[in-house]
């Protein structure tokens, strides 16, 4: 069992950046090969079937990408080592806030996670109180 917590984002107005772009299915084995939490290329595919993932380009590279797990809450925010600390989470993480669906954007961020707090908080993310728990 871990202690999350769980944070609600308000949308604004969608967000643009030429650098995202929609991942499509082939995209689903380079997520598993690079995520840090374990998953299948099986997962991941069925997840895309049902909602949009999201990448960050530059030269025709991806260098992050964001998507959504089986009940809707905003995840896989990843951005490979060598890209980190570009701002490049940040612009994921609003690209996918913003989307247009009747999801509210919502996440959960395991309490020991300071870097994705920190990321939350800057995009002023409104935490619930009580602390979440996931069972495995």
């Amino acid at each position: 069992m871990e202690k999350v917590y769980q944070f609600i984002f308000k949308k604004t107005t969608p967000y643009y950046n030429e650098n995202i772009k929609e991942l499509s299915l082939k995209y689903a084995k380079f997520i598993v090969d690079t995520y840090s939490k374990s998953t299948t290329t099986e997962e991941i595919k069925n997840l895309m079937k049902y909602f949009k993932f999201y990448g960050y380009f530059e030269d025709n590279k991806i260098k992050g990408y964001t998507g959504r797990h089986i009940d809707g809450e905003i995840g896989f925010i990843e951005v490979l080592p060598q890209y980190q600390r570009q701002g490049i989470a940040t612009k994921l993480l609003k690209k996918i806030i913003n989307e247009n669906t009747s999801i509210i954007p919502y996440s959960q961020i395991l309490i020991s996670n300071k870097i994705s707090i920190k990321l939350h908080k800057k995009l002023k993310a409104k935490r619930y109180k009580k602390i979440v728990y996931w069972c495995y």
